[in-house]
């Protein structure tokens, strides 16, 4: 595969060999850093004798990134569907609540050997670090690869009231990170605590995660006022262009590439 593929042109359905280097780069990515995690060393894991299997198979480091998301987003878009279709045969799938348990639970099922979830480690570092404005065809191909969760993303922002669609969409991204990284402080910390069950660190996310989806919009304007001379340049910063997708994030830094 030529290295100046788009990094949006590798989509499911993969090979067993793309898939065995998709699943050691996520956990790679999750355990280690996706920054700090090398392609050479990928390949190695995935028990390839080709050093270079990863530019082969998928042609660079960002287009791997997205490719784990896509592989992944294919594989939870059948539980998806059939959760809306579950709400919507009950008459509830405008609720919110409901929405986000759609668009969160299905990660949970997403569990590593050890009980962990490597893609929600991933994914937390991809949106909020690797996923750059500039690539549009990620959000276009996200629509065909998995539509429910292109949907629920849209269905999710329309709850969002007294704000942009793309203020709203931001919402929607920061309420899937809550979820994510409560289930990450599970498998690091939760687990160990006789007090806790997942079930209940879970749910409470998912009612924080509602009680942010919901919050009024700019409930009260001059509260930033009040400490702006504390933090030059907070007020006269241009809103970022959010591109939305399952989740919006930041622009990419310098990643290691062999």
């Amino acid at each position: 595969m030529s290295s100046t593929q788009s990094s949006a042109a590798v989509l499911p359905p993969f090979s067993p060999t793309q898939v065995r280097l998709l699943l050691n780069a996520e956990r790679l990515f999750a355990t280690k850093g996706i920054g700090a995690t090398s392609l050479r060393e990928i390949a190695t894991a995935a028990g390839t004798s080709n050093n270079n299997a990863v530019q082969y198979h998928f042609g660079s480091k960002a287009a791997l990134l997205n490719a784990i998301y896509f592989h992944r987003i294919a594989c939870l878009e059948p539980i998806r569907s059939e959760m809306l279709a579950r709400a919507e045969e009950r008459g509830v799938a405008a609720a919110p609540a409901v929405l986000l348990q759609i668009l969160c639970l299905p990660h949970v099922s997403l569990a590593a050997e050890d009980g962990s979830h490597p893609y929600a480690g991933f994914l937390v570092q991809y949106v909020t670090r690797h996923w750059h404005e500039s690539l549009t065809e990620v959000a276009r191909e996200t629509q065909r690869v998995a539509p429910t969760l292109h949907d629920l993303v849209a269905r999710l922002a329309a709850k969002v009231e007294g704000t942009s669609d793309t203020l709203a969409r931001a919402r929607v991204m920061l309420c899937n990170l809550m979820f994510l990284n409560a289930l990450l402080r599970w498998d690091n910390i939760g687990r160990h605590a006789s007090d806790l069950s997942l079930k209940a660190v879970l749910d409470d996310a998912l009612t924080a995660a509602r009680a942010a989806l919901c919050a009024p919009s700019n409930e009260d304007a001059t509260a930033p006022d009040l400490f702006a001379d504390l933090f030059p340049g907070l007020l006269s910063q241009p809103a970022a262009s959010l591109t939305h997708c399952e989740a919006v994030g930041a622009p990419e830094p310098r990643v290691t590439t062999n």
